[in-house]
């Protein structure tokens, strides 16, 4: 199983309340599918509640990604892949804080567009962009750790998604530069895991996690039949959306979809 990096509050510090930006806290000029993603105002201020938290140990969560950064990267051939944990603090603390508007999506760009390319936040060279999938998905799991330590499951629930919803809508502004067709055949030179994706191993998901997925299936398929209907209804009532859906059964979906 993937080491996971714990980090404790100090609870002497941060105890000072965390300032609102002023101005809309959310703009399509971040993502134009902000709204669609659930990802607005209400969501940046349930950030803002956690933020104080998160301000306190940004520091310790960019050391951890720097450390797994410095560890992995070589295994991976990336030639000149230094790592700048300042950079790494000052994107994770505007992600805490926002406004997430067209200036914080310019910003982004400036961090990870590189060479024709795209890379992690804090990384000097272009990186493979299954790779920076992968280490998105490695930081969300690091981040669920760190809220476990200082909240109580409500809060971790909640916050945790937005942290999950926010950050992938900045890996569609991070993979700009490389959105399109797949331009050959998939690499599946990456090991075991290589079937379901090629890095899923850097993305802490290795044989330990996958079974216990397997311990736990029978648990979790009745919320995930309901979660898989829950997806489509919204997907059904979104404009954005609503038109790919158009020759659909609703009550064909999932099987239990009209029920």
């Amino acid at each position: 199983m993937v080491q996971r990096f714990r980090v404790r509050r100090n609870r002497q510090a941060g105890t000072e309340a965390l300032v609102a930006p002023a101005g809309p806290l959310v703009t399509p000029g971040f993502h134009p599918l902000a709204d669609f993603a659930s990802f607005g105002p209400n969501e940046v201020a349930m950030l803002h509640e956690a933020g104080t938290d998160l301000e306190v140990f940004t520091r310790a969560i960019a050391e951890s990604v720097c450390d797994y950064l410095v560890a992995r990267l070589p295994r991976f051939d990336i030639s000149g892949a230094s790592v700048d944990q300042e950079v790494l603090e000052e994107w994770l603390s505007r992600s805490s804080t926002g406004p997430f508007d067209g200036d914080f999506a310019d910003y982004l760009r400036g961090v990870t567009h590189v060479g024709g390319g795209t890379t992690f936040p804090g990384v000097r060279a272009p990186l493979p962009p299954q790779m920076v999938i992968g280490l998105i998905a490695w930081l969300e799991g690091e981040i669920l750790v760190h809220l476990g330590d200082v909240s109580d499951t409500i809060t971790l629930s909640g916050v945790g998604g937005i942290w999950m919803d926010q950050l992938m809508l900045q890996l569609g502004v991070m993979l700009e530069p490389v959105l399109g067709s797949p331009s050959g055949a998939r690499d599946s030179s990456g090991g075991h895991n290589s079937e379901l994706h090629r890095h899923a191993d850097l993305a802490g998901f290795g044989v330990a996690e996958g079974r216990l997925l397997g311990e736990t299936g029978a648990l979790l398929e009745p919320a995930g039949s309901g979660v898989i209907s829950l997806a489509y209804r919204y997907l059904l009532s979104r404009p954005e959306s609503a038109s790919y859906f158009r020759d659909t059964d609703p009550s064909r979906i999932n099987g239990t979809f009209g029920e």
